[in-house]
């Protein structure tokens, strides 16, 4: 009988470690390679032979924000909990603000054609593309 039990404590132990493993193995190598876990639905059998589900959320990804410019003033179309938005000119950050509208005239004094794009930003969130 106590054979019996410690084989069971060994083979729920074992388990408990794969399924740590999976765990530590899936935030570290992802397949975008970002380190980060998106949504994912992962099966684990365990020691017993029956299947487990283990579900693991990530953070979820804001919605890109839209923009429009109008003369120099930049303006931004608020995205659901973003708290901040981060202003590019094309891959160089120009400033970050809580603010909807930024004067561009401020940023680009040159004449010419530029990339604009703008990112949202929150705690808890992946920030937009």
């Amino acid at each position: 009988m106590r054979k019996a039990f410690e084989w069971y404590a060994v083979v729920i132990l074992v388990t408990i470690a794969i399924v740590a493993l999976i765990g530590v193995l899936n935030i570290f190598f992802t397949k975008d390679g970002t380190g980060t876990m998106d949504n994912a639905f992962h099966d684990v059998v365990d020691g017993f032979g029956d299947k487990v589900d283990i579900a693991i959320q990530g953070k979820p990804k804001l919605d890109t924000p839209d923009i429009s410019i109008t003369d120099s003033t930049l303006t931004i179309t608020p995205v659901e909990n973003a708290t901040s938005y981060e202003v590019y000119n094309g891959t160089e950050l120009m400033t970050t603000t809580t603010e909807l509208t930024v004067d561009l005239g401020t940023h680009i004094t040159a004449a010419g054609t530029y990339t604009v794009r703008v990112r949202a930003l929150a705690n808890g969130y992946k920030p937009s593309g």
